[in-house]
């Protein structure tokens, strides 16, 4: 019997940088790519990137100033460190709002909402994240729910690693069939 892959052809870019949570980029970056989807890790730099518990190391596939959000069908930005290193950054931001704009599928989980944030695609939007993160979307103009896992529209967001399974089943479903049923 053949295996169903849902995310076959679809290309789902993550933006990283030192210290993003371990588990949040690989216990959904493999799930992605065991569903047929290409990852595609973008950076600021070429360095090896660690993540914070030194569980996983990544070198960057493409720069995020070289990112043209048209050629991807999905966002991710997992938590750490990562996030607060990577918001303030133009490149970060351009192609964050791209992506939203282009109507892409986007992620974010734990601290990853930070990048959202300083995009300027969070205003009325709900929400979820790390509680410590949960005042800043309130600032910034989001419904910050605080629940597990929130999508609204084509952002799907996430509180912690123990989320994940819930984010995942979500996020892949959202990327799978965007094109069939809409936002």
């Amino acid at each position: 019997m053949p295996i169903i892959k849902r995310l076959e052809g679809k290309h789902v870019l993550v933006l990283l940088a030192s210290e993003f949570e371990d588990s949040e980029f690989r216990d959904v970056a493999g799930p992605l790519m065991l569903e047929g989807a290409t990852v595609t890790a973008a950076s600021t730099s070429r360095d090896v990137i660690n993540g914070k518990r030194g569980e996983v190391a990544v070198i960057p596939d493409t720069l995020v100033r070289d990112v043209d959000a048209r050629d991807y069908t999905a966002l991710y930005i997992p938590g750490g460190r990562a996030p607060s290193k990577m918001r303030d950054d133009p490149d970060v931001q351009k192609v964050v709002r791209e992506a939203y704009d282009g109507g892409l599928r986007i992620g974010a989980v734990c601290h990853g909402p930070q990048v959202l944030i300083s995009a300027g695609i969070v205003k009325n939007k709900t929400l979820t994240s790390h509680p410590a993160v949960g005042a800043e979307l309130e600032q910034a103009g989001a419904n910050y729910t605080g629940r597990p896992v929130e999508r609204d529209g084509s952002i799907t967001t996430a509180t912690d690693p123990r989320a994940i399974a819930e984010f995942n089943t979500v996020f892949i479903r959202e990327i799978a069939c965007c094109e069939l049923f809409g936002p």
